[in-house]
């Protein structure tokens, strides 16, 4: 039997066992440096546990990875077959993790609506509603600004959309739009 084939250990399958990306890490340094003290310095941890991580390793997928012996440590056809696999995992996590920053801190991801006094009854509901099917991608926070608050809170950024009940005028610049006009009563009893 040649020594690149596959040797197996354990009884679990793979592919229903998912692979910590920490554990990925600890393999490409250990394959890297094909030694385990140094690669436990690189990696900042203690020798034993790095030991029984690439063990666990191992165990999940059913394969030895790494040849032991009194000669040191070789990487086997499995484990060269994996090296190449964890670095693009590892490289595509990274890229996810970045694009997961960049949209956390992406103002188009994001829409704070301020509703006002009479403005907060139905429309906040029917807004974030609306928004939601037109724009899934878009996380809606809702803020209580201050009753009587005019078209101020969108100039001074304080939210990006106010409702608001009665604005008496607009500052220029600003698109508005009347939703609805609630009649008033207005009587005088003696």
């Amino acid at each position: 039997m040649a020594s690149d084939a596959p040797r197996w250990r354990g009884s679990q399958p793979a592919g229903q066992n998912p692979i910590d990306v920490r554990l990925l890490r600890y393999f490409i340094v250990v394959a890297e440096e094909l030694h385990f003290r140094r690669a436990a310095e690189r990696l900042c941890i203690a020798q034993p546990p790095l030991s029984r991580a690439i063990k666990s390793l191992e165990v999940r997928l059913g394969l030895e990875l790494f040849d032991r012996g009194s000669d040191g440590v070789s990487l086997t056809y499995p484990g060269s077959v994996l090296l190449g696999h964890s670095r693009a995992v590892l490289a595509g996590h990274a890229n996810l993790v970045n694009e997961m920053d960049a949209l956390r801190n992406d103002p188009r991801a994001r829409l704070t609506l301020g509703f006002a006094g009479a403005a907060a009854g139905l429309w906040p509901t029917a807004l974030i509603r609306q928004i939601g099917l037109s724009h899934p991608e878009v996380s809606v926070r809702l803020v209580d600004i201050a009753i009587g608050a005019d078209a101020s809170a969108v100039e001074r950024r304080a939210v990006d959309v106010a409702v608001l009940s009665s604005p008496t005028e607009f500052p220029d610049g600003l698109a508005h739009l009347v939703l609805t006009k609630s009649p008033v009563l207005i009587c005088d009893i003696q």
